[in-house]
């Protein structure tokens, strides 16, 4: 992790750093130059984020720690997360209000925020424009389920087998879209250790629906709370 991140981080301080020159300040074509080194580095780390993480989990190295966590909690950190990316990709993101009697869930809040930020991210990329991405809550006695929604180009039914298996795009693999289909195994791996689990149903040209279960925390108070839409 150290090796990989600190010359990382070196590129992307030292190109920051040209940006912010007031001295001898660069010219507009410079700066755009350095701004696609900013944007290809800042992908770079994440990509190295999600090999690091998925190394961690094979491992298991990965640190969890499970506690009561509310749900509408996890859903605000998760929309400001998301808000750049909605502008970027000109598609409009929903939350639908929560059930009054929601409970906690027993999750590692982290955990959780980044398999619901892997699930939106990429209702938001494999869209189209003027789209939507909506996240509902629901639970039952046992567990609570956090649902995405998208109006997006949906997953061919011949690639929905190995779509939780690491490096797998959905056909996807030569397309315009980043990325390098690491998310969603991380998010089958994650949900796992946190004794819950992730699914999905799409349809072609249609869009898709990916959700993750997670036991609820009995006893301990609701999860409930006014949530931004």
């Amino acid at each position: 992790s150290h090796e990989l991140r600190t010359p990382l981080n070196a590129v992307l301080g030292f190109a920051q750093l040209l940006l912010r020159e007031k001295r001898e300040p660069l010219t507009e074509r410079q700066k755009d130059r350095v701004r696609r080194i900013l944007l290809g580095g800042e992908h770079l780390l994440r990509l190295v984020d999600d090999v690091l993480d998925l190394a961690r989990i094979e491992a298991g190295s990965l640190p969890i720690s499970i506690a009561p966590s509310s749900v509408v909690d996890i859903l605000h950190d998760v929309r400001r997360t998301l808000e750049p990316l909605e502008a970027q990709y000109a598609v409009h993101i929903e939350i639908e209000p929560v059930p009054a009697d929601l409970p906690l869930v027993a999750a590692d809040r982290t955990r959780l925020v980044q398999i619901l930020t892997n699930f939106g991210s990429n209702g938001l990329k494999y869209n189209k424009p003027g789209g939507r991405v909506c996240i509902e809550v629901t639970h039952s006695e046992d567990v609570v389920r956090v649902t995405v929604r998208d109006t997006g180009i949906g997953i061919p039914l011949a690639k929905q087998p190995l779509l939780f298996q690491p490096f797998q795009r959905a056909g996807q693999e030569t397309g315009p879209i980043e990325g390098t289909g690491i998310g969603l195994a991380i998010t089958r791996r994650l949900a796992t250790m946190m004794n819950g689990s992730v699914g999905f149903e799409s349809v072609e040209g249609e869009g898709s629906r990916f959700w993750v279960e997670l036991p609820r925390e009995n006893g301990l108070g609701t999860g409930t709370g006014v949530l931004e839409t």
